[in-house]
């Protein structure tokens, strides 16, 4: 009953969304029916498909597009239709947030937590950024969905003939040193940085399962990274960011420079993942990467690793000796594999991060994709085995206890935060911090800052204090 009180909520919040904005005519008129007749449309849909997770991802998508919209439009149509139009919007995507709570509640990890308005928000911006990757991920189906099932099985019966279940480990090759990237001098948003490009001189092995379709994305045998440093001799801090991201833009935003370079006295260096940015294969930034195969996702991890190690042999020819490293979501990931590959590294912070993406696909993927995938003999057990070689939970950590640590959200909808308390577990219980938030909000939390603060002054040699003049 509750569930069928939720779906009507949606449908007459788009509804009166849609009559709202289409009354008016005119441009307003053709956002009434893209964002209300959306909303409405997940209406219907919890009414009728009420076990779909993507209807609720879809709704708050739909109302928060609605939010911005009404906000744009505010000098073109007055402020009572804009108060209007907002109001309904926000009530559509505190419900959307609500149903999804609701739905798996928050973990107690961190302590007690309560339904709060802010809490709800958050979660609803989690699921509007989740409908936004269900649009644009091109899930495997049909002819290619059965090449994706046939060319797991191989590659996983390579993994064992080579021994890489029982050793992860194995599976990453020693890279090649790094000696004379390109480096091109830029400046964003009053940021210089240098932008460095190399070849990466990575490629699947022999005899691996889909090597000449990887080997045909020109654009990601190319490696590239952000470097913003001074005394070359300084602790460097290598910075993974997540999905989607690999610009500029989104980089330099995400790891600001003023706070890691000109405040703790770091030299920041941020790689670009593969299938990213510049390195893309598709439209977007990402494409390719996450479309629930394997065999790319393990392919795209195993390169990641190669080119973010030859990085850090580079950083180290340039003097630096004392290497931490900073990942958030799909970053994270990286971070915590790297610290099972890459020996030497002072510390690393895994932030918000995904550790096992069998779970991500039984999350996110459509329903009749993981049923197609389970029916061709590759069910969850099957995908977790064959990401095994990259896997951050499949070897040990070469970085020390204390050098370790993790932040995650209690309330977090694309990562869920039974992945972060696996880490935690994993790593032997480090030092940690959870906070009442989503997946998009820890950089509004003081607790997950002053335990990166913490760790990069204590591992790394961060500066403890600076003024803010001048920054």
């Amino acid at each position: 009953m509750r569930r069928s009180l939720d779906g009507w909520g949606l449908l007459l919040l788009g509804s009166a969304w849609l009559q709202s904005a289409t009354a008016v005519g005119g441009v307003l008129a053709l956002a009434g029916w893209l964002v209300g007749g959306a909303a409405a449309g997940m209406g219907v849909a919890s009414l009728l498909l009420p076990g779909d997770r993507r209807i609720v991802s879809f709704a708050a998508l739909a109302f928060v597009a609605g939010l911005v919209l009404a906000l744009l439009l505010l000098p073109f149509y007055g402020v009572s239709l804009s108060l209007r139009l907002t109001a309904l919007a926000a009530a559509g995507a505190l419900l959307a947030g609500w149903m999804s709570l609701k739905r798996t509640p928050p973990s107690n990890d961190g302590g007690g937590w309560a339904p709060t308005v802010p809490l709800i928000a958050k979660v609803a911006l989690d699921e509007a950024m989740l409908g936004s990757f269900h649009l644009r991920i091109r899930f495997p189906r049909g002819e290619l969905l059965e090449r994706v099932i046939e060319e797991t099985a191989l590659l996983r019966a390579r993994h064992e003939a080579l021994g890489f279940l029982a050793d992860p480990l194995a599976y990453h090759r020693k890279p090649l040193p790094l000696q004379t990237p390109r480096i091109e001098r830029r400046r964003h948003l009053g940021v210089d940085y240098e932008h460095l490009v190399f070849d990466s001189e990575w490629e699947p092995a022999e005899g691996e399962p889909g090597r000449v379709r990887w080997l045909e994305q020109g654009a990601n045998r190319t490696g590239h990274a952000y470097v913003v440093r001074g005394d070359p001799m300084a602790p460097w801090l290598v910075a993974i960011s997540g999905y989607r991201m690999g610009l500029p833009l989104t980089d330099l935003t995400a790891f600001d420079p003023r706070e890691y370079h000109r405040r703790l006295g770091l030299n920041l260096l941020i790689p670009v993942l593969p299938l990213h940015g510049p390195r893309r294969a598709g439209r977007r930034s990402g494409d390719g990467f996450l479309d629930a195969d394997p065999i790319a996702f393990t392919q795209g991890e195993a390169q990641a690793i190669w080119d973010i190690r030859r990085l850090i042999g580079w950083v180290r020819e340039q003097g630096g000796r004392r290497v931490g490293v900073l990942g958030l979501s799909l970053g994270g990931y990286n971070a915590a594999l790297l610290a099972c590959v890459e020996p030497g590294l002072s510390c690393v912070v895994a932030g918000v991060p995904a550790t096992d993406f069998s779970r991500i696909f039984s999350r996110h993927a459509p329903l009749a994709v993981q049923r197609a995938c389970e029916a061709g003999g590759l069910d969850l057990a099957g995908w977790r085995e064959v990401l095994r070689p990259v896997s951050p939970l499949a070897m040990e950590p070469q970085v020390p206890w204390a050098g370790r640590a993790v932040f995650a959200g209690l309330a977090d909808r694309v990562v869920m935060p039974d992945q972060p308390r696996d880490l935690i577990s994993h790593w032997g219980a480090p030092r940690h911090a959870w906070y009442a938030g989503g997946h998009l909000s820890y950089r509004g939390d003081r607790g997950a800052h002053a335990l990166v603060r913490e760790v990069l002054v204590e591992r790394l040699g961060a500066r403890r204090e600076r003024s803010r003049q001048g920054d």
